[in-house]
């Protein structure tokens, strides 16, 4: 039975597009995600988008340093949200196994199920 693809939410933001054909092709093809993933992938493009979008806001401010300069970091809404969206992308990198570590960690146990063939 074939693999049913899930679409692309038409209300993603043009980064959260792109970020979703980046990834999500590929957590279907090694079996990683569903479509009942869809609404948990969308939010984490989405917020990948936002987070290049205030790392962006930023940069153009001249850099963290310029950005902050006299002000408290903590009610800086450009800063807050940038830190937000990481934190919620960590979160949701890690039950996708979208870090190097942990897609390592699956290739050595598939090895070592393998060699568990009697």
């Amino acid at each position: 039975m074939a693999k049913k693809r899930v679409r692309c939410p038409s209300w993603l933001s043009k980064a959260g597009k792109k970020e979703w054909r980046r990834v999500v092709p590929e957590l279907f093809d090694v079996g990683l995600a569903t479509g009942l993933d869809q609404a948990l992938l969308a939010a984490y493009c989405e917020e990948y988008a936002t987070m290049i979008e205030c790392a962006a806001y930023i940069q153009g401010q001249g850099g963290i340093a310029a950005y902050l300069e006299g002000k408290n970091s903590q009610t800086q809404p450009h800063l807050s949200a940038l830190t937000s969206s990481r934190k919620f992308i960590k979160a949701v990198a890690a039950k996708f196994k979208l870090n190097p570590s942990q897609r390592a960690e699956m290739v050595l146990r598939r090895k070592k199920d393998k060699n568990l063939d009697w």
